[in-house]
């Protein structure tokens, strides 16, 4: 890459033998020429790359849905990777025995926890009207 030029001549003097100091000369051009590549590389490849936010998908405007308290389903992260879940409040929870400690897992784990409560909510909550005094279509 750099290459080192030295070329000195030989010059003998009397009285016995001396040598010169020689001139060193480094050329830095083809170092130039690696900073150049690497800041064109480094421009392009940030203009490639455009940061991508996300869309946020807000409800719309009007009266906001009321759900009852069996509606909620309240997640608690706990050491050692598990949770501790509970339906609707704290305290009928307890009482009602509606509550657990599961883990993370897709299969035996949180993820089964939230299908049941989908196909819980499902059954119960049909469109958006009560069907025998719960809501349906």
């Amino acid at each position: 890459m750099a290459e080192l030029n030295s070329a000195a001549p030989h010059v003998r003097q009397r009285g016995g033998r001396r040598s010169m100091k020689m001139s060193t000369r480094v050329d830095l051009t083809p170092m130039v020429d690696l900073g150049f590549l690497l800041i064109t590389f480094f421009m392009v490849s940030t203009s490639w790359t455009k940061p991508r936010a996300a869309t946020l998908r807000m409800p719309a405007n009007g009266e906001p849905m009321k759900l009852g308290n069996n509606a909620a389903l309240t997640l608690i992260a706990l050491d050692n990777n598990k949770i501790f879940y509970y339906n609707g409040e704290l305290d009928q929870s307890l009482k009602e025995g509606s509550y657990g400690v599961t883990s993370y897992r897709q299969h035996d784990g949180i993820g089964d926890i939230i299908r049941q409560k989908q196909l819980a909510m499902d059954r119960t909550y049909k469109g958006g009207r009560k069907m025998s005094g719960k809501w349906v279509s």
